[in-house]
């Protein structure tokens, strides 16, 4: 496991290309998807994704409750930050125990999140 290696999963085009880059001008590689399945199959093809960064709601109906659900069974111990602009969903990410990024974020808090989530992870 990498943990320079972010998995981003958001359904927003544009969302997903400056969280990307802001990622990346940290020093992070990105794999970046828009959807919940293809996030699924490469959290499980590769052995090497050091932290999870996924919109809540990706569209269609999908929620990033349940990757999280299907990574937690498959025991990935990578530290994950849901994100949405929702109200409602920083109380799921409350329930689910991780460090939730309210939307919209800039390079400060987009860094900071996973700082939080990677110290809580390493204490876990």
């Amino acid at each position: 496991m990498s943990a320079n290696r972010v998995l981003l999963v958001e359904n927003d085009a544009a969302t997903r290309e400056v969280t990307r880059l802001l990622l990346n001008h940290a020093g992070y590689d990105v794999v970046a998807v828009h959807d919940l399945a293809t996030g699924l199959a490469i959290s499980r093809e590769r052995q090497d994704i050091g932290m999870l960064v996924a919109d809540m709601y990706l569209g269609c109906g999908e929620q990033s409750t349940s990757l999280i659900s299907h990574l937690r069974r498959d025991n990935a111990a990578f530290p994950i930050v849901p994100t949405s602009a929702d109200n409602e969903a920083s109380l799921i990410a409350g329930q689910l125990k991780v460090v939730f990024l309210r939307k919209p974020y800039g390079r400060l808090e987009l860094l900071s999140a996973i700082d939080c989530a990677a110290s809580r992870a390493h204490l876990a």
